[in-house]
C-alpha cells in the first residue's frame, strides 16, 4: 500500500465558472484558508522526496521543509537547498510538476504558505526515500492527472510495465491521457495536455466501465500547428494514440477556437482514426457550446493509431456588424429549408433569439453578453460558431470581482492590450485613468472602460480589508444609503448559510437562504431607506453570528 509521509490534494472537479489560473487539466487547486496554519505534526527525520503541482507567476515562497540544521525552501521561481536552483523558464504558468529529494534535515517541521498572492498549489506529496515506492509511477500519476509533460518519455511506468512506446520520435510530445491508477485514487474522465489544449479526451460514465485497474489511453502529438494542408484539408497537427486495451471507445473534443475558422464561415470537421498505410475510420463531429465532439471513438492496442482532423467548408457564408447596441448577422448560402433553425445564446446560455425561417440578415440587441454563439440547423446537419461582441472585446478579462487590502494598501495592474480608455470611480467619484490604480479603501469601485469608436462597458469589483480570524465580514462600514453592501464569507468547511437584516429596532428588512457554501461573495445592494444602524444575522449551520453595520 502506498503510504506517503504527507499527502495534500483535493478530488474536486474544476468548475467552468473557475478562473483558468485556480485549475489545471480540470483539477481545482487547494484551497489553502488564511485562518489554517498549514503545518505538519509530525516531525521528519529521514531522507525524503517531495512532488509539487503548482503555478506561479511570482518569486514568492510556496512550500518550505525547516530541521534543527538544514531547510528547503520552494519559492515560485528559485528553489533553495544546498545552492539556489532558478526555475525560471522551467516553471511556466500553465502548471507544473517538481520533484526533488534531500536528506539530513534532523526534527523537520513541514509548512505551507497559506497566504499565496499569485500561486497556487494542486497536489503535495513527501515520500520517504527507503519506502518502497516507485519514483516513475509517482511521476507518471501526477503527469496524467494533470496534464503536465515528464522530462523523458520513458519514465511513463505503472505497476512495473512501460506505458508509452517511443519508437515513433515525432510523437513523444506533449504526452497526456487517461488512466485508472487505484494506488493513488485516479479515475480517468477528462483529459487534455495543459499547455497545447487542442485536443481533450473524456469518458462518459459508461465508458469509464472499460477502464479497468491499470488501463490507460495516452497521446503523443507530433507539435505541429492546427492548421490544415490546402490541397488535403488534413491537419498538419497529428496524435499517437496508445492504449493497453484491445477496444477502448472515447469521446474527443476540439475546443472551436483551436481551429482558427474564417470569421466569414461555418466549417464542418471530421475525425480520421487509423495506422499509416492501414485501415481508416472517419467519424463526423457535433458541436457542444464551444467544442467540436466525435462521440464512441474506438481506440485498440495495435501500433501506429494516428488521430487528425478534416475540414470541410461549409457553403455557409455570413457577417456581422457588432456596434455598441446590437449584433446584426447577415447569412448566405441557405438554399434549402429543410428543418431551417437559427438559434443565438448568450453568454449565460440564454437563447436571446430563435428563428424557423431563413432571412438575409437577424438583429440581436447587445446586451453586455461577452459573445454569442450562432447555432445553424437545415438539411440534417447542425453547425454552430462563437461570435465576440464588442462588449467582450471591451471587457478586461482580469479585473477580479474581489480584491482584499493589504496593510491597507492595494495596487490593481491590468494588461489593456488593445489600448482602451480606462477610468476608475468610487461611488461614481472618478479616481483616476490608465490601465493602473491604487487603492487604500474598502468599498465598492467600477471601472469604465471605452473605445475611439465610441462604445463602453462598466465592470464593478469591490475591495475589503483582509480577514482577522472572521469567517465572514460586512463592508463597508460605515456605508452611505446610495452605496452597495457587500458580504463576503471564507467558512473553514462547507455549510448551510442564511442571511437576515434587521433595523435597530428589530423590524426585519430582508432574508436571504444562500445554501451550502464555504467561499462566496453577495453584494445585499441598497437595504436601507435611511441612515441607521443595521444588524446583519448570519445562520451559519443554524447557528446566529451577528454583525453590525452603520449607514450615514
Amino acid at each position: 500500500m502506498f503510504k506517503p509521509t504527507l499527502w495534500l490534494s483535493t478530488p474536486q472537479k474544476a468548475a467552468d465558472t473557475l478562473t483558468d489560473f485556480k485549475k489545471l487539466n480540470f483539477h481545482k487547486s487547494l484551497e489553502l484558508g488564511k485562518n489554517n496554519f498549514w503545518g505538519s505534526s509530525k516531525r521528519i527525520d529521514k531522507a525524503q522526496h517531495l512532488f509539487l503541482v503548482y503555478k506561479s507567476r511570482k518569486n514568492e515562497n510556496i512550500v518550505s521543509l525547516i530541521g534543527q540544521k538544514r531547510a528547503v525552501f520552494l519559492d515560485g521561481k528559485k528553489l533553495v537547498l544546498n545552492d539556489s536552483i532558478d526555475l525560471n523558464g522551467y516553471n511556466e504558468s500553465y502548471g507544473e510538476l517538481l520533484d526533488v529529494s534531500f536528506s539530513n534535515i534532523k526534527e523537520g517541521r513541514f509548512w505551507m504558505n497559506p497566504e499565496l498572492k499569485d500561486s497556487q498549489v494542486f497536489e503535495l506529496l513527501l515520500v520517504d526515500q527507503k519506502s518502497p515506492f516507485d519514483v516513475n509511477e509517482i511521476r507518471t500519476y501526477l503527469s496524467i492527472k494533470y496534464g503536465i509533460d515528464l522530462i523523458d518519455h520513458k519514465q511513463y511506468t505503472y505497476n512495473g510495465k512501460k506505458l508509452w512506446n517511443g519508437e515513433n520520435k515525432s510523437f513523444n510530445n506533449h504526452i497526456f491521457g487517461l488512466a485508472a491508477m487505484s494506488r493513488f485514487n485516479l479515475q480517468p474522465f477528462q483529459s487534455t495536455h495543459s499547455k497545447d489544449r487542442d485536443l481533450i479526451v473524456s469518458l462518459t460514465k459508461k465508458q469509464q466501465r472499460q477502464m479497468n485497474e491499470g488501463a490507460y489511453v495516452l497521446l503523443g502529438s507530433n507539435s505541429q500547428p492546427l492548421t490544415f494542408e490546402t490541397k488535403t484539408k488534413l491537419s498538419s497537427k497529428q496524435w499517437l494514440v496508445q492504449t493497453n486495451k484491445e477496444r477502448v471507445l472515447a469521446d474527443i473534443s476540439i475546443p472551436v477556437s483551436r481551429l482558427n475558422a474564417a470569421e466569414d464561415s461555418f466549417n464542418e470537421y471530421e475525425l480520421i482514426v487509423g495506422a499509416k498505410g492501414g485501415e481508416r475510420v472517419s467519424y463526423s463531429a457535433i458541436t457542444r457550446d464551444t467544442l467540436v465532439v466525435f462521440k464512441n471513438v474506438a481506440f485498440s492496442n495495435s501500433t501506429g493509431t494516428i488521430v487528425r482532423l478534416k475540414e470541410h467548408s461549409s457553403d455557409i457564408k455570413f457577417e456581422t456588424e457588432n456596434n455598441c447596441n446590437e449584433l446584426r448577422l447577415k447569412v448566405d448560402g441557405v438554399s434549402a429549408t429543410d428543418g431551417f433553425r437559427l438559434s443565438i445564446a448568450d453568454d449565460q446560455g440564454r437563447n436571446v433569439l430563435m428563428e424557423h425561417v431563413p432571412t438575409k440578415a437577424y438583429t440581436v440587441p447587445n446586451n453586455n453578453s461577452a459573445y454569442f454563439d450562432v447555432t445553424l440547423e437545415y438539411n440534417r446537419k447542425k453547425i454552430s460558431k462563437r461570435i465576440t461582441t464588442t462588449s467582450g472585446t471591451l471587457k478586461a478579462a482580469d479585473l477580479q470581482k474581489y480584491y482584499t487590502l493589504d496593510q491597507d494598501k492595494l495596487a490593481i495592474r491590468l494588461a489593456n492590450p488593445r489600448n482602451f480608455t480606462y477610468e476608475w470611480f468610487k461611488n461614481d467619484v472618478p479616481l483616476g485613468s490608465g490601465n493602473s490604480i491604487d487603492i487604500t479603501n474598502e468599498g465598492n469601485y467600477t471601472l469604465n472602460i471605452s473605445n475611439a469608436g465610441g462604445c463602453s462597458l462598466t465592470q464593478y469589483f469591490s475591495v475589503g480589508k483582509a480577514f482577522q480570524n472572521e469567517q465572514w465580514r460586512v463592508f463597508p462600514s460605515p456605508a452611505s444609503v446610495s452605496e452597495d453592501v457587500q458580504v463576503i464569507f471564507e467558512l473553514t468547511e462547507k455549510a448551510s448559510v442564511n442571511i437576515a437584516l434587521y433595523q435597530s429596532d428589530g423590524k426585519l428588512v430582508k432574508s436571504l437562504n444562500l445554501g451550502t457554501i464555504q467561499n462566496k461573495s453577495l453584494n445585499l445592494g441598497r437595504f436601507a431607506s435611511s441612515a441607521g444602524v443595521y444588524m446583519v444575522v448570519a445562520y451559519i449551520n443554524d447557528i446566529p453570528q451577528i454583525k453590525k453595520i452603520i449607514i450615514k
